[in-house]
């Protein structure tokens, strides 16, 4: 398993979404599931956990962190 630090927003990590998308590809068939619902299904937990978002300045990617 990932130390709090290198992952888990509990630990103040923070990752970009790109990262977290291959990371959950390669541990799941993803057949059926679209990036959009990707996107909705951070936007969820973003709000429920206090998590930020914060856009890249080429707005190609964002990272998700604990906001403190």
């Amino acid at each position: 398993g990932a130390s709090p630090a290198e992952g888990s927003p509990e630990g103040g990590a923070s990752k970009p979404f790109a990262q977290v998308m291959s990371d959950v590809e390669g541990r799941q068939d993803q057949a059926n599931v679209t990036l959009p619902f990707y996107f909705i299904c951070v936007l969820h937990l973003a709000n429920e956990h206090g998590l930020k978002l914060e856009g890249a300045p080429d707005l190609g990617d964002f990272t998700i962190s604990v906001d403190a």
